[in-house]
């Protein structure tokens, strides 16, 4: 009987002990998971570490590079804008200036197409001189009437002139190329002499700067036409003679500053370029208009 419960005593004891030591075995891994955790854990920090230094150090070249380009491009810009201030744009008279009497160039934008696309405005020469080019549009670009009322007036004071120097020249030039149009003193050959940027060609300046047969042509542009610019139209046969081939269809007439027969008309071209119409009174609204200006180079 004391063997049977010595024998009880060393299985309890060894069973005990085989727990206790179960209790270390796992006490020890999860320790040992724990560090394994812990080191994996600052594997990836110091991965972290070392990839942000490794992509840092070529920003910080890149940004070294970009610094320096910009600050190129800011210098550059600078000394540019400080030229065209103090001499006037030097890109554009450097262009404007080789221009003769004939030659047509681009300035500025105007709508132009039957639904008010804004292209490029076509000048033409006229005459020039050491400091600036007197410049037409080679086409009409718009239509307008002489003076909103049919009363006594003068190129002074009609509503066309407010138009050219107010609304057409902030729609149709920027900034820049405002300051390369001159502000002209204009003698007139009724009321005050004016000074305009945009104005109208006179009839003396007409008979002075076109070469006649028919230089004074002048056809408008679709946006001008939509505008109620009157253009002359092919017409069938009449006595026998065919009139579609006609060489002024698309013509139109356009205004000019001076004054016509009497105090409420104005003269304007008439559609063949051969004479000047002095009869159209001043509110006549389907006349087309033809804006001059002097441009300095």
């Amino acid at each position: 009987e004391n063997i049977r419960h010595l024998r009880q005593r060393q299985r309890e004891k060894t069973d005990v002990e085989k727990l206790h030591l179960h209790s270390e075995v796992l006490q020890a891994q999860d320790e040992n998971g724990k560090l394994q955790l812990a080191l994996e854990a600052q594997e990836k920090a110091q991965r972290r570490e070392l990839e942000r230094e490794a992509v840092n150090k070529k920003p910080r070249s890149c940004r070294h590079l970009w610094a320096s380009v910009i600050a190129v491009m800011c210098c550059c810009l600078t000394v540019f804008m400080v030229a065209f201030r103090t001499t006037t744009g030097p890109i554009y008279n450097i262009y404007y200036a080789n221009k003769q009497v004939g030659d047509r160039f681009e300035f500025g934008r105007y709508p132009q197409g039957p639904n008010g696309e804004i292209k490029p405005i076509v000048w033409r020469v006229l005459h020039r001189d050491s400091k600036s080019l007197l410049v037409i549009s080679e086409r009409a670009l718009d239509a307008k009437p002489y003076n909103k009322k049919k009363c006594d007036i003068t190129w002074a004071d009609c509503t066309l002139r407010r138009w050219l120097n107010n609304e057409f020249v902030k729609k149709a030039f920027t900034e820049q190329e405002l300051s390369l149009i001159q502000t002209s003193k204009i003698k007139n050959d009724a009321g005050p002499s004016t000074k305009d940027r945009i104005f109208l060609l006179s009839s003396d300046e007409v008979e002075s700067l076109f070469s006649g047969d028919g230089d004074c042509i002048c056809k408008p542009t679709d946006y001008a036409v939509k505008s109620g610019a009157w253009v002359v139209h092919p017409r069938p046969k009449y006595d026998g003679a065919e009139r579609n081939t006609w060489k002024y269809v698309g013509n139109t007439y356009w205004w000019l500053r001076s004054r016509g027969v009497d105090s409420v008309s104005a003269e304007y071209i008439f559609a063949d370029g051969s004479c000047v119409y002095s009869y159209g009174y001043v509110n006549k609204v389907d006349v087309s208009v033809r804006p001059a200006l002097r441009l300095a180079i």
